[in-house]
């Protein structure tokens, strides 16, 4: 493919943005903005809906880029490796003596946490400050050896900006603003999230109800403001921020003239690779990934044949991604208010980015309706399926079916839609079917639904366990939980198959599939059927035989209801 010239700015990003004017009330946002540019440094920014106060989007409405920040701590890490400031190989309690992992491995070096290959948990929701959360890590258990498993880790970033911290003399946002973002025309946004630029930034959304899944036709309400300054994302950006920053990465650092990020910084930190990275969002019209190795803060992939720089952003009432093609010399931002749980910035950035190289808009639907067409489909899906459950929430008998071309769901004599997401995870607007996720096991050709599985009705009969017997070692679990921290705020406990399942209905570090729940102690369960997984959930306390409290990685939850 040839590279992308500043003529093709100014034909098919109109056509993208009529199609993406119509997501407003289609997908959970109010709106965004589509950023290119070309190596030449041409720019387009095209926007479509308002944030959720109604308030125009424009080239410089700062947005919450989340986790694209990363890239600029893997920037600073490089740049101390380079000055021989820091020693990739040594662990970062070289850095920090304080720092205390939890673990039965050797301790992590500081390329493991630039790669994700650390074995550190996800995140810790609970303390909003960075050193809290670090902290908390001597409280966890690594479960692999370092280097070993690709497990992204907010963590880990986190550590990376107390380093730089301390390596610096001061704070990481200080250091970013004084060397990266004032350097390369960044001036729209800021280094860290504090109250002081809140009325700047675009009001977020999520959605209105919490406790269920979100589906085409629920509300959403304006998303809460959250304050940032770790290594892990702690960035605001405008549009026309981002496309500084790429032109600079599409000119091997440079813009206007400058040497803004030094060549043997940037070349670090995209060569430098761990073994996976992060897999891309599909379904939806993008061009097919083959192969996705994460650098410093960065995945760098190869997308369609084109040699491509990556990352998205997801934070409280924003979901972003940058995208830079290098082989083509372009790069694309999309930058919107949906909740950080849902891929809609990278769902549009490799929509554009498609549409761009090839000089077409891709055939793929947009909207969340599933059917035949969809990437998840299969016609095993189709047919009469009977639950055994009796005490769970749920009909007995659901019958799926294809309606001009598109999957339906009727049950109690109510027909409803199916619709798709961002996951393999299904939801329904039938009214006896909204607390949970629609799951379809290929294997197993059964739908399942919270604790119910539902089974061909030819199949042979099945009884499941149920949580109310009072001989079931998990019955006490099952309950709704709770906590008031944005980013998981509320789960699920069931019992499925004689296990436990935590099913989150969202939330930015919710878990996205249904988690099973392995006991490995006494009222502690590993998060997940993978042995490497390092995420726990611990009993903390109970009464009459069930749990008051729960925590999930230092994150304390009350039980709410029974169901």
């Amino acid at each position: 493919m040839m590279p992308v010239s500043a003529l093709a700015l100014h034909s098919l990003p109109d056509a993208l943005i009529r199609r993406y004017a119509e997501l407003p009330g289609q997908w959970p946002l109010t709106g965004g903005i589509l950023g290119i540019v070309t190596a030449d440094g041409a720019a387009r920014h095209l926007t479509f809906g308002q944030d959720f106060d109604g308030r125009e989007i424009t080239s410089r409405t700062p947005f919450l880029i989340g986790s694209i920040s990363k890239f600029f701590t893997g920037l600073m890490i490089a740049g101390l490796i380079e000055e021989g400031r820091c020693d990739p190989e040594r662990p970062a309690s070289a850095i920090l003596p304080w720092l205390k992992i939890g673990s039965d491995h050797a301790e992590p070096a500081l390329r493991h946490l630039l790669h994700h290959t650390a074995g550190l948990v996800k995140g810790a929701d609970d303390p909003p400050d960075e050193l809290a959360q670090c902290w908390s890590l001597r409280d966890s258990r690594t479960a692999s050896p370092p280097g070993s498993f690709f497990h992204y880790s907010n963590l880990g970033y986190n550590i990376l900006g107390l380093a730089v911290s301390r390596l610096a003399g001061r704070h990481a946002t200080d250091h970013a603003l004084a060397t990266l973002l004032a350097p390369l025309g960044m001036v729209d946004g800021a280094a860290r999230l504090e109250s002081a630029i809140r009325s700047r930034v675009a009001t977020g959304s999520q959605p209105a109800r919490e406790d269920i899944p979100w589906r085409p036709g629920l509300a959403l309400a304006a998303a809460p403001w959250v304050e940032a300054e770790g290594g892990d994302g702690s960035i605001a950006a405008s549009s026309r921020d981002m496309t500084r920053l790429m032109t600079a990465l599409l000119n091997d650092g440079r813009i206007d003239g400058a040497q803004v990020i030094p060549e043997t910084v940037l070349h670090r930190t995209v060569t430098d690779l761990a073994h996976e990275g992060e897999a891309g969002v599909e379904g939806f019209g993008g061009l097919a990934i083959s192969e996705s190795r994460y650098g410093y803060g960065i995945n760098v992939e190869t997308t369609g044949g084109q040699r491509c720089l990556t990352h998205g952003g997801g934070m409280v009432g924003h979901s972003s991604f940058m995208l830079v093609d290098r082989t083509a010399g372009l790069g694309i931002v999309v930058l919107t208010n949906a909740n950080g749980c849902y891929a809609a910035g990278e769902t549009l950035a490799r929509h554009a980015h498609a549409a761009l190289v090839t000089g077409a808009i891709p055939d793929a639907r947009l909207d969340l309706a599933f059917g035949k067409d969809c990437r998840l489909y299969e016609p095993a899906m189709t047919g009469r399926f009977v639950s055994q459950r009796c005490d769970d929430p749920g009909p007995g008998t659901i019958e799926i079916a294809m309606e001009e071309g598109r999957l339906t769901l009727r049950a109690d004599g109510a027909t409803a839609n199916i619709w798709r997401g961002w996951s393999t995870r299904l939801t329904t607007d039938h009214p006896a079917m909204e607390r949970f996720h629609l799951c379809f096991d290929s294997q197993a050709r059964h739908w399942s639904f919270g604790g119910r599985i539902y089974r061909p009705d030819d199949a042979a009969a099945i009884v499941e366990a149920t949580p109310d017997n009072p001989g079931h070692p998990h019955a006490g679990l099952a309950g709704r939980y709770r906590s008031y921290s944005p980013w998981c705020p509320t789960f699920r406990i069931v019992v499925r198959r004689g296990k436990p399942w935590l099913i989150s209905p969202g939330g930015v570090e919710g878990p996205d599939p249904d988690m099973e729940l392995v006991p490995i102690g006494e009222g502690l369960f590993r998060i997940g059927a993978d042995p490497r997984l390092p995420e726990r959930l611990r009993i903390a306390d109970t009464c009459d035989g069930r749990p008051v409290t729960v925590y999930r990685d230092g994150c304390r939850y009350s039980r709410m209801s029974l169901d």
